[in-house]
Parts: structure tokens; sequence; C-alpha cells
């Protein structure tokens, strides 16, 4: 089931989450387990906070553990 994101739900990061230069693709999870697929252009941020998430998303992704678990990016 793909649902709406709301504001302020906590969510799981999940597998399968893209960083490409121009987009994220993130698959979230909620509590209820509602899959969300949130994609962030490049444009819908300023430069220096779309380069921290990015980064941020990167290093959760190389880390050799399991993609998938709670992640608070700041």
């Amino acid at each position: 089931m793909i649902s709406t994101p709301v504001i302020g739900v906590p969510v799981t990061l999940l597998e399968g989450s893209t960083v490409w230069p121009q987009l994220l693709l993130l698959r979230l999870r909620d509590d209820d387990g509602v899959l969300w697929r949130l994609p962030v252009l490049r444009d819908s941020l300023p430069p220096e906070q779309f380069r921290a998430l990015a980064v941020a998303l990167a290093a959760i992704g190389g880390r050799g553990e399991p993609f998938s678990g709670t992640y608070k990016i700041l």
C-alpha cells in the first residue's frame, strides 16, 4: 500500500533508497507498515541541505551493514 506522507510521522529508511546527483529516491516505512516512496529533487531544497542529506544517505548506505533501520539525519 502506498500512502501520502504526513508531516511528523517517524519512518524507517529502507534498502533500495537511491542517491543520484539530481534526485534522492527514498523508500520509507512507518510504524504501521505503510510504505512511502519519496522523491527529493535537487531544486526542492537549498543546495547545502540537499548535499547534506545526500551525503548522510550515502554514508548510511556505505556502512556495510543492513540498510534498514531507524536513522536520524540532522
